[in-house]
């Protein structure tokens, strides 16, 4: 068995596109390891990855609900002479979105 995959090698062995690799890296699901200008992913940190994968049902779609909340969670003009205000109201608009769509963690 392999040691290490090169990011190429990752994408082709278990199906997805480089660009999905470093989606998985950028994400935090996926840590590479540095080897030089290289980086390249052991066999340990492939198989956690997976067992991760295998836990993943598919049903969650946090991207578009974010991108769908925006304007709401924005909806506070800024102003000059409150910017502290605002930026707690901003807050206070995340917060509340996130325990309506139940990602606070708290579950």
């Amino acid at each position: 068995m392999k040691q290490a995959y090169s990011i190429e090698e990752f994408a082709k062995d278990h199906s997805i596109s480089r660009s999905q690799v470093y989606a998985e890296i950028k994400a935090g699901r996926l840590v590479p390891m540095k080897v030089g200008r290289r980086k390249l992913i052991s066999r340990e940190a492939a198989e956690k990855w997976r067992r991760a994968m295998e836990g993943w049902t598919g049903d969650l779609q946090p991207v578009p609900v974010v991108f769908d909340l925006i304007p709401t969670l924005l909806d506070v003009p800024i102003t000059d002479t409150q910017p502290t205000k605002d930026i707690e109201q901003i807050a206070n608009n995340i917060l509340n979105a996130v325990d309506t769509i139940g990602l606070s963690g708290d579950n």
